[in-house]
């Protein structure tokens, strides 16, 4: 792939993030459905808008600085951020009977972070 169309899928996945982040702040029972959560009083969207948004906001900006600055080094934070909810998706994986429905957001994380690991490699070129 060339580096424009690394750069540009990593401006992608900047947008997505920040917009799931949105998504969080706007409306955050209903993201918590379709992300398996269950946020049982006020204090659990809080927690949704503040942890989870937080998350996905922090990767977002970062993702889409790196890209906009052609700095790779700022990756390192959202690959970490990345990293370790897949780490965390493994480990819940390995002790519990988790059905095929954790695949699918353990595959997009993957291939994030593949995305990342390119982008480092070209970012600066």
């Amino acid at each position: 792939m060339t580096n424009s169309v690394i750069r540009g899928l990593t401006i992608l996945v900047g947008i997505l993030a920040l917009f799931l982040a949105l998504r969080l702040w706007l409306d955050p029972a209903d993201v918590a459905m379709q992300l398996g959560l269950i946020p049982q009083n006020l204090n659990g969207i809080a927690t949704m808008r503040a942890d989870v948004a937080g998350f996905f906001g922090t990767a977002g900006i970062l993702t889409l600085l790196a890209a906009i600055r052609r700095d790779r080094d700022m990756l390192l934070a959202p690959a970490m951020l990345i990293g370790l909810a897949l780490a965390g998706r493994i480990i819940t994986f390995a002790f519990t009977e988790a059905s095929f429905g954790a695949f699918p957001p353990m595959m997009i994380e993957a291939i994030i972070l593949a995305l990342f690991y390119k982008a480092r490699e070209t970012l600066d070129t």
